[in-house]
């Protein structure tokens, strides 16, 4: 779970200055910062989530579960609007994991 998170911010900032330093031109440059602060508003969060048990009794399991601070959504991390940011990146820079689209 925080491993998948980790290396997935961990290979967007490295994406996105490798992308930032091969051209210089402005919206290169401002597409490149708009990234970046994508990156730091959707970070993730940690939930903890009820999953039900079958049975009689009706319980639940406690299951931690990273997701977008800012979606809130119950999609585990990195949420749709940061695998859209981060899909460009995939052509030009190695590493890109297919869950990640």
């Amino acid at each position: 779970m925080r491993d998948n998170a980790s290396a997935f911010a961990r290979r967007m900032r490295e994406a996105i200055s490798h992308q930032a330093g091969r051209d210089g031109s402005a919206f290169v440059s401002h597409r490149t910062e708009a990234d970046m602060a994508l990156m730091q508003w959707h970070g993730p969060k940690e939930v903890i989530i009820h999953r039900p048990i079958l049975g009689p009794a009706h319980e639940h399991q406690r299951e931690r579960m990273l997701v977008c601070r800012e979606c809130s959504s119950s999609v585990a991390y990195p949420c749709r609007t940061l695998r859209m940011a981060a899909a460009p990146y995939r052509f030009d820079y190695p590493g890109h994991r297919a869950e990640w689209l």
